[in-house]
């Protein structure tokens, strides 16, 4: 019987493990789905700041702004898939703190393609707007 329980002991468990609460300190223990994942990662402060400032960019026009920003969102989509390199990240994943983060990375993709839209898009000027008599 000993045996058994040694053998039992060997594997990572969430309570034998202590990975999440390294990762995730406030993880209740239900596992994470790629939903609760994309909504953690976006409630980052810096996310919030980068969202932020992207809809003014957006708003307001600016075109530099717009690009620059649809750069920033581009660049997230390399840093998440070499997110799971990580060893402890792996064994998080195992014990169910962390998700996969693909629904975040299409996020930020859609993202960069609205910025990107909003950065090249032909404004209206005046001369489009008025009704010519020809």
């Amino acid at each position: 019987m000993r045996r058994l329980w040694v053998f039992v002991l060997m594997f990572p468990t969430a309570a034998f493990a202590e990975v999440c609460d390294k990762e995730r300190p406030l993880w209740t223990g239900t596992p994470t789905t790629a939903w609760s994942e994309a909504i953690i990662l976006l409630t980052y402060p810096s996310q919030i700041v980068l969202l932020t400032a992207t809809m003014f960019a957006m708003w307001y026009g600016w075109r530099i702004a717009c690009f620059i920003f649809a750069l920033i969102w581009v660049a997230f989509i390399p840093i998440m898939l070499t997110r799971d390199l990580d060893d402890m990240t792996w064994e998080a994943s195992q014990e169910g703190c962390i998700s996969s983060p693909i629904l975040f990375m299409g996020l930020c993709g859609a993202i960069s393609v609205l910025s990107f839209y909003a950065a090249f898009r032909r404004r209206k000027t005046k001369k489009d707007t008025t009704c010519s008599k020809d």
